[in-house]
This record gives structure tokens, C-alpha cells and sequence, in this order.
């Protein structure tokens, strides 16, 4: 029960099974500092960065430099990773980075959804944790599925 009220909460927020890793949506400024109260992130990974969309987005990547954390921010859309490599190249990052990490985008479930089972996958975690991350928090666009699967068996 208190894990679905976190999830509901803080926007779809909760912990990836076998990683010091956090993902979500984004949640507001007031929420976002609750929550690295609580967790002590060490490294942030937005992957929906749009200021001039998204307001908090400058604040948000603002606080956490003044509490000396890492914060990686990508554009990328909803309906899958802008190249093949992109991926795998933020999640060879993110394996080298402090944790506990937190990655979030918009609603936590595509770019998020796809990220996590990609460094799921790629840390040995089986199929089943992923499809179990994907049933609990959403399951991302089916480009974002496609680009997991083709990319690793």
C-alpha cells in the first residue's frame, strides 16, 4: 500500500528491483526537493529537458547543482530514442555515475520506461523484471519496446 501512494504522490515514482536506481515522472519543485531529502540522489537523468516547454526544468536542474548532483538532461521525445546509439550511450554513463540514481521524463513511463529495461537489462536483470517494471509504472510506446527488444535478446 505505501508503495502506490509514494508512486501516486510523486508522479509514478518508485525503485528499480536490483538497482540503487529511482525513476518517475516529473514531479514539481517542491516535490523534487522532498524527494532528495528522503532518497539523497547522486545523479539526476532527465530525459524530457525543455525549458522553454517546461518551466521547472531550469529550477529543478538549478537546485540540484547547487546540492552537488549530477544532472544529465537529454531532449528526447516520447516515441523513442532519437538514434540507436543514444541509449546505450546514456546508460554506459549512468553505470559510472554516484548513486542512488534517479531517472525521470514527463510521465515516467516511455523515455523512462524504455532507459530503465535498457539498463535492466544490460546490469543481467531477466525479461520478467523488466515486463514487471513496464506493468507497474506503464508501458512505454511501442517504438520504445521494439528499440529493447531488437537491441537486446
Amino acid at each position: 500500500m505505501k508503495d502506490w501512494i509514494i508512486r501516486k504522490a510523486f508522479k509514478n515514482f518508485g525503485k528499480v528491483k536490483g538497482l540503487d536506481v529511482y525513476r518517475s515522472g516529473q514531479p514539481d519543485l517542491f516535490r523534487v526537493k522532498l524527494l532528495h531529502k528522503l532518497y539523497k540522489f547522486k545523479t539526476v537523468v532527465n530525459l524530457a529537458y525543455s525549458p522553454d516547454y517546461d518551466p521547472q526544468d531550469d529550477p529543478e536542474a538549478k537546485y540540484f547543482k547547487q546540492h552537488d548532483v549530477t544532472y544529465l538532461y537529454y531532449r528526447w521525445g516520447a516515441g523513442g530514442p532519437p538514434t540507436p546509439e543514444a541509449v546505450p550511450e546514456v546508460v554506459r554513463l549512468m553505470i559510472n555515475m554516484k548513486a542512488p540514481l534517479w531517472i525521470h521524463c514527463e510521465g515516467g513511463k516511455d523515455r523512462t520506461g524504455g532507459l530503465v529495461a535498457y539498463l535492466q537489462r544490460t546490469c543481467g536483470s531477466p525479461w520478467d523484471d523488466v515486463v514487471e517494471q513496464w506493468c507497474l509504472y506503464g508501458i512505454p510506446a511501442p517504438e520504445w519496446i521494439e528499440f529493447v527488444v531488437k537491441l537486446l535478446p
